[in-house]
């Protein structure tokens, strides 16, 4: 497991790593949809291609 916490007392802790991918890109609409274990890395690279970047990452 990767950045995680211990859960509450009774919680539970998911990995989601293993669904990282893009589902979809259109950069003429600015739009990505992706699975919930892409990485901001994972995301800039093929964003970054296009001359975008994912909202509240470093620029």
């Amino acid at each position: 497991m990767r950045g995680t916490q211990s859960p509450l007392r009774g919680g539970i802790s998911l990995d989601l790593g293993f669904m990282n991918r893009i589902l979809e890109f259109l950069p003429e609409d600015s739009v990505a949809r992706a699975e919930l274990g892409v990485t901001y890395g994972q995301l800039n690279a093929r964003l970054g291609k296009h001359g975008l970047s994912p909202g509240g990452s470093r620029v």
